[in-house]
């Protein structure tokens, strides 16, 4: 279906103001009423856009991680070759600035609590938008038949992906977490983190010459 320029206009005040809400009050506490009343329109209007509580916010974790896959693509050109080395660094640099945001932690606090629930239909959201969009960034350089040569086959892409975005983000984004705060890194301490991480990844996945 066709959506006008104002019905954008609308749609996009109504990702928004969802957006600051549910930061703020909590996904659970957050009543599309109450979107509502701030963004305007009706709950016709996201009952068209939307069909539900949870497709809103479904296009919210989709437009975030929209955001995320632009950065990676126009600071690391995706059609030209790159080391190794050199993708992975600045691959986990730019996940890690932005994963490890107040704005992305809150979001991860929310998918904590709500994820499970209804038998973990937001959580499956969340997890198949990470997989197919994020991880698959990485995947897809992994298999280039450049780098590809470079690996040991005995470390399937998807695997490797996941294994080093959890060993970039997982030390700090789970006590992030918990804590509710950014974690508090120097840009000289996020990038010897990021080198370390690079490091141990290599040492681990890449074929040891004899």
């Amino acid at each position: 279906m066709a959506i006008s320029e104002k019905g954008k206009k609308r749609y996009e005040l109504i990702v928004k103001t969802a957006l600051d809400l549910f930061l703020k009050n909590g996904y659970e506490k957050t009543s599309l009423s109450d979107i509502v009343a701030i963004s305007g329109g009706s709950l016709a209007s996201i009952y068209t856009f939307f069909e539900s509580k949870e497709g809103l916010f479904q296009a919210i974790i989709e437009q975030e991680i929209d955001a995320l896959i632009k950065e990676v693509d126009e600071r690391i050109d995706l059609k030209i070759s790159h080391s190794l080395e050199e993708f992975l660094t600045k691959f986990a640099t730019i996940i890690f600035s932005i994963i490890c945001t107040k704005k992305n932690i809150s979001l991860g606090r929310i998918m904590m609590s709500e994820g499970p629930k209804n038998g973990g239909k937001l959580g499956r959201v969340f997890l198949d938008q990470i997989l197919n969009r994020i991880d698959l960034v990485l995947i897809n350089f992994f298999e280039r038949d450049e780098i590809k040569a470079q690996l040991n086959p005995k470390f399937p892409a998807k695997f490797a992906a996941k294994s080093f975005i959890q060993s970039v983000i997982g030390v700090y984004y789970y006590d992030a977490l918990i804590l509710n705060e950014e974690p508090k890194l120097s840009k000289k301490e996020r990038e010897e983190h990021v080198a370390l991480c690079v490091e141990l990844f290599l040492n681990g996945v890449r074929k040891k010459l004899n």
